[in-house]
């Protein structure tokens, strides 16, 4: 009866599947945006994030991906790239994450922020606080936006279109993401620990526009996923096999000649 009740115990703590975890990820958070390449750090389910802002405005040709200043204002994360700040353009919609094309600037400059996770991730979707298109009105409640899951952080010194040549494993872009909750990004089963969330440009996906599209998005939260077994506090089966035979040693005390008489 005994080995009967212990290879049940075996059977029950090899057959529990190891579920993926799953978190939620609040960014829209305080940060010291007076400097370049500052970032906002965060956690959720054992892992830890940190959020930093780029965009084209090195090089002659103004192509050249530099960090940029990441900064909060009420409804999200935004970015003031070095452009923006050298010709003082930064109010809306400039201090959001932005594509915006104005007088004084060298060039159209394309602002994303990095996603680092300390385990990769898949991220499926983000919540915009706010969001801006070039249909004129500064506030449309909705933004064109672009995402990419990157081999590795690649980017001071590097443009966007050879990133996307190079390195990256998955990109898209989505017309209108809404202000109104968590949107997903289409991004499947694609696992990386550095994300790429930014306005629109179509060198990750194009989605037929012709002409600047003078988008802009605040980032306030994300969800993520990690593969089944990894990440978060999902017990692992071989912890479930301690647990249960030390349950199983604990009943045997019990019923032995030490703790009772045994029970067949």
């Amino acid at each position: 009866m005994l080995l009967k009740k212990l290879a049940i115990v075996l059977t029950v703590a090899f057959s529990v599947p190891a579920f993926a975890a799953t978190q939620t990820w609040n960014v829209n958070t305080s940060t010291n945006g007076n400097s370049n390449g500052n970032t906002v750090t965060a956690n959720s389910g054992g892992l830890g994030l940190t959020v930093k802002a780029w965009s084209d405005t090195g090089g002659g040709s103004d192509n050249v991906i530099r960090s940029a200043r990441l900064v909060k204002y009420g409804s999200g994360l935004g970015a003031i790239n070095r452009d923006e700040a050298a010709n003082n353009q930064t109010s809306a919609p400039q201090h959001s994450i932005d594509s915006k094309d104005y007088s004084g600037s060298d060039g159209q400059d394309y602002e994303f922020v990095s996603l680092n996770f300390t385990e990769a991730v898949n991220l499926s979707h983000i919540d915009i606080g706010w969001a801006t298109d070039s249909g004129g009105s500064i506030n449309q409640r909705f933004g064109d936006m672009s995402f990419a899951a990157l081999t590795g952080n690649v980017l001071n010194g590097n443009t966007w279109q050879n990133i996307v040549t190079n390195s990256t494993i998955w990109t898209n872009s989505i017309a209108d993401v809404s202000t109104s909750g968590y949107q997903a990004i289409g991004s499947a089963s694609i696992y990386s620990k550095v994300w790429l969330v930014g306005a629109y440009s179509s060198v990750f996906k194009s989605l037929g526009y012709t002409g600047y599209r003078n988008d802009g998005v605040k980032l306030a939260g994300l969800k993520t996923s990690t593969r089944e077994g990894g990440g978060g506090e999902v017990p692992a089966p071989g912890s479930l096999l301690l647990l249960l035979i030390g349950l199983l040693a604990l009943y045997t005390y019990r019923n032995s000649s030490w703790g009772g008489s045994i029970r067949a």
